[in-house]
């Protein structure tokens, strides 16, 4: 009888030792790389940027006024977007475009100095002028 307990008690210790070093029986290990490497915050991006301008000087003064404006006076991104157009749109003449979000993709033809980029935390501002 000495002997069953003897065997039950090597089992178990085979048991504590697998499981203490993988969490499941016969795994490999996790690699090591994933264990040391803390988490990636999220890169941090400034409250305004002015990403890409080919504007004058004139224009994009005003079109970063604008957008603050917008930005003070409504909450919705079409809103913002058409304040921002509409104004354009009347200094400038027409077929201003112009889009607000926080997550896009953009492909667009713009005539040149025409095409301006912002960011106003959260969201990003193209506006830009074709046709």
């Amino acid at each position: 009888m000495a002997k069953k307990n003897k065997s039950k008690k090597n089992k178990n210790k085979n048991l504590d030792e697998a499981s203490s070093s993988n969490l499941i029986p016969n795994s490999p290990p996790p690699p090591l790389l994933l264990l040391l490497l803390p988490p990636h915050p999220p890169p941090v991006r400034p409250k305004r940027t002015i990403a890409d301008q080919r504007l004058y000087n004139k224009m994009e003064k005003e079109a970063l006024a604008i957008a603050t404006t917008a930005f003070t006076k409504y909450d919705c991104d079409s809103s913002i977007a058409e304040e921002i157009k509409t104004e354009f749109d009347s200094r400038y003449g027409p077929t201003w475009h112009c889009i607000v979000g926080s997550s896009f993709v953009s492909n667009v033809s713009y005539e040149p100095h025409f095409y301006f980029f912002l960011y106003i935390a959260p969201k990003d501002i193209l506006l830009f002028k074709c046709g």
